[in-house]
């Protein structure tokens, strides 16, 4: 019996994380187009359909799981050392803003990483960790989210050339261990979708997004790679020793 309730509330975890992605990926742009299409406000259609979206997603979050979703107040005072290295991933983006200078449309590139930043977060460290930790344990939950996070990044195949692809596969996999640390630290993912955003927004804020393998890229992946593994390696570490 205890089995079945189990699965169940894995089920509705990962159903709840499939609702959530297609919202993300078809709602939008769906929405957005319908706005235009019946008030001729283009320039603020994305924006509307961001909020909407966003509505509907925290309207079917269980109120009851809340807390087990990670959104609760956040204790990051014990953390800041791994908050200033995740931080440190976007210090690669700021990089290329200097080579390549800044995008037109701020805003878009600032509403556009927050709302990444939160869906992804609340679909992968969110449902997915959650379903994970129900079924098996926290620390295959960490292995797994992040796993489905990076592989989560294939869908840029459609823009962008294999190499590229995997290589950000790779990174976003390593760094998505350290945020999934970071939200059983915490016991929240405020830190992980503002770290998350902030990433996203160094990228988005570059006037010429190249697809090409560029030294920052490699260096990013290196940096990812080592990071993940050191972050799994002290997460090992204190829960042998406690």
């Amino acid at each position: 019996m205890k089995e079945k309730s189990i699965n169940r509330e894995v089920i509705g975890l990962l159903a709840l994380s499939i609702i959530t992605l297609l919202l993300y990926e078809i709602f939008v742009p769906l929405f957005k187009h319908f706005i235009e299409k019946i008030a001729f406000i283009e320039g603020l259609s994305y924006y509307i359909a961001v909020a909407v979206t966003l509505l509907i997603i925290f309207l079917l979050i269980p109120k009851k799981k809340l807390k087990q979703l990670g959104i609760s107040k956040s204790n990051n005072k014990e953390n800041m050392m791994h908050i200033v290295l995740l931080l440190l991933i976007g210090g690669f983006n700021i990089i290329g803003l200097f080579q390549q200078g800044i995008a037109e449309n701020i805003l878009y590139a600032f509403v556009r990483a927050l709302y990444v930043g939160i869906v992804e977060e609340l679909i992968v460290r969110g449902y997915i960790f959650s379903a994970f930790e129900i079924k098996f344990d926290e620390y295959k939950a960490i292995i797994f989210s992040s796993i489905v996070f990076g592989l989560f990044h294939l869908i840029n195949l459609t823009q962008n050339p294999v190499m590229t692809v995997l290589l950000q596969v790779i990174y976003t996999t390593m760094f998505g261990i350290g945020f999934s640390i970071l939200r059983v630290r915490t016991k929240s993912l405020l830190m992980p979708i503002l770290i998350h955003s902030f990433i996203d927004v160094t990228c988005y804020l570059s006037a010429d997004v190249s697809s090409d393998i560029t030294i920052n890229v490699l260096c990013c992946t290196f940096y990812c790679l080592i990071l993940g593994i050191c972050f799994l390696y002290h997460y090992r570490k204190n829960v042998c020793s406690s």
